[in-house]
């Protein structure tokens, strides 16, 4: 069974994400550490600006751990991005990190930036 997890995220008046996790089961989701996980990725968004999870033309479900193909083009995908709290390290590492402490696949399955007056 897998389970859909939605944070959201609203920096001043001016820009809001929602991002959408897949994980395992219920308990992941309720940990310290998956919470910090989907909040740095909500802020990460909102902060990048990212176009796309991977470089994918079908940015449907990507599993972090599997082997997958990334675009080259780093500044527009959210996995390649330098995580903000840590440019040394892209966001997969983060995503990576948390898979291993918790045990369990996390799955970015899609996300949404609005941005107050942009066409």
């Amino acid at each position: 069974m897998s389970v859909r997890y939605v944070e959201s995220y609203v920096h001043g008046s001016k820009i809001g994400v929602l991002v959408e996790l897949e994980t395992v089961d219920d308990f992941a989701t309720r940990t310290d550490e998956f919470q910090a996980l989907a909040k740095d990725l909500a802020m990460q968004i909102a902060a990048s600006d990212p176009r796309s999870v991977d470089g994918s033309e079908f940015d449907n479900v990507v599993s972090m751990t599997d082997e997958i193909r990334i675009s080259q083009d780093a500044e527009t995908n959210l996995l390649t991005q330098e995580f903000i709290k840590d440019p040394s390290r892209s966001v997969l590492d983060r995503i990576k990190d948390v898979e291993i402490k918790l045990g369990a696949q996390i799955k970015v399955v899609r996300f949404v930036r609005f941005e107050a007056g942009a066409t």
